[in-house]
């Protein structure tokens, strides 16, 4: 599931008038007869009264709004790697689709108020399936769209601004051209936004679980349920009877950082390939996604903002999880582990390490990522939940091709589901 940063607490509500002012650079032929636009709308939200909402003319203007994006960024929380520029712009040079089945067009937006402040950023593209010709369909959509490489994709902006800042992209409406937009990573407040002012279809919700850490290991531990102490001391016990001994060595790209790349890559696929009955995906099977994440740790190492925490046991790694650090809140990526080494629960084990040293070093947060998955939740974490949505085009081309595209979707759906079934059954068979 996929998303945008949100921020909490009770916002104050009342009755402004919004004056949307579309800056468009460098439209599409098919829409050139877009203006610079003006519409009054009511909008019950605290907010500004006017935003402008700017194309961006490529990838390269990317960095021309990064300092202030990132400062956008850090007023976040949860914060997110997938909301930085930095990802956003790599994302696009590695994993964006270039082929004449399927092709992305870069629409990426800046929001600002009235005194010309960034207060979003739409990290949008326009996706051709086929690249072109009459029978085309086009999904407007967020940066993202891979085997959740991204895991939570929408719009960059604090909750307060969310529902108004989704408006005033609804409102442009059919001068995106698009057959049906996307949304991702939506506030229930958003999407009742929304729903106010256009056709939508709902495409249901996700979550992220998120721990807020107390002073100490001591008090951490003593709001844990029994079945997850109980799970902590075998962990620890089956490795010390086994005459095993361990320890968590952290990476921060200092050296070795490669090697330890490496060898995440090789643990993730793994784990994704062990006979076991709960299986995980290789998200990064592919080697531009490889490429992609191995070029972002890079420069998140030279930042200082990456650890990947390696479990050893008996000086040798045995499981891994990739984090990303944000002032006091650490992200924690996809991990991997050597499947022989599974019976000593040593993803557990290294989870409860790297919770150890995140309070150790004072930090605020730990963001388990998304999945409603026991090994999350067990923890008692706090849930983050994200809303997806359908916005239909107005004209009928887009609602057929939109139920068009709907039912060979829902077709891949149920073999995909009839698949792991039949996966399933086959770990379970003796023999």
């Amino acid at each position: 599931m996929r998303g945008a940063a949100h921020t909490k607490g009770e916002l104050p509500r009342r009755q402004v008038s919004a004056r949307f002012i579309f800056l468009w650079r460098g439209c599409l032929a098919t829409n050139s007869h877009i203006g610079a636009l003006s519409a009054p709308q009511q909008v019950s939200i605290s907010t500004p009264t006017a935003l402008t909402v700017e194309r961006l003319a490529g990838p390269s203007e990317i960095d021309r709004i990064a300092g202030e994006w990132c400062r956008l960024e850090a007023s976040l929380t949860p914060r997110l790697p997938f909301a930085t520029p930095l990802w956003n712009k790599l994302w696009w040079r590695h994993l964006r689709a270039r082929s004449w089945l399927v092709r992305d067009e870069f629409l990426v937006h800046a929001v600002r108020d009235a005194s010309g402040r960034l207060i979003a950023v739409a990290p949008l593209m326009m996706t051709h399936r086929p690249a072109g010709g009459l029978l085309r369909v086009r999904e407007l959509r967020f940066f993202g769209a891979d085997p959740n490489i991204t895991e939570i994709r929408g719009l960059i902006c604090r909750a307060e601004h969310q529902p108004f800042v989704a408006r005033a992209l609804a409102e442009l409406g059919g001068a995106f051209g698009y057959d049906w937009f996307h949304w991702d990573g939506l506030s229930s407040a958003a999407l009742d936004e929304l729903r106010g002012a256009t056709r939508m279809v709902d495409e249901g919700q996700g979550s992220a679980f998120v721990l807020d850490l107390p002073s100490s290991w001591a008090a951490f531990r003593e709001t844990l349920p029994r079945n997850i102490k109980e799970a902590l001391r075998k962990g620890h016990n089956s490795l010390q009877r086994s005459g095993h001994r361990y320890r968590l060595r952290v990476i921060d790209g200092s050296g070795g950082l490669d090697d330890a790349l490496t060898r995440f890559f090789a643990m993730h696929a793994a784990r994704a390939n062990a006979a076991v009955a709960v299986r995980h995906r290789d998200v990064f099977a592919d080697p531009a996604a490889r490429r992609f994440i191995t070029e972002y740790a890079r420069h998140m190492a030279a930042l200082n903002q990456l650890r990947l925490f390696e479990l050893e046991i008996d000086g040798v790694s045995r499981a891994a999880r990739l984090g990303f650090l944000f002032d006091d809140e650490l992200y924690l990526y996809y991990s991997g582990y050597e499947p022989e080494w599974g019976r000593f629960s040593v993803m557990t084990t290294a989870l409860a390490e790297i919770i150890k040293w995140a309070i150790d070093r004072n930090l605020r947060l730990v963001n388990l990522s998304t999945g409603s998955d026991v090994s999350k939740t067990r923890w008692r974490p706090r849930e983050v939940v994200y809303r997806d949505a359908i916005q239909l085009a107005s004209t009928w081309r887009g609602r057929a091709a939109f139920h068009g595209f709907d039912a060979m979707r829902h077709a891949v759906r149920q073999t995909d589901l009839i698949g792991q079934v039949r996966r399933l059954a086959r770990a379970r068979a003796p023999g």
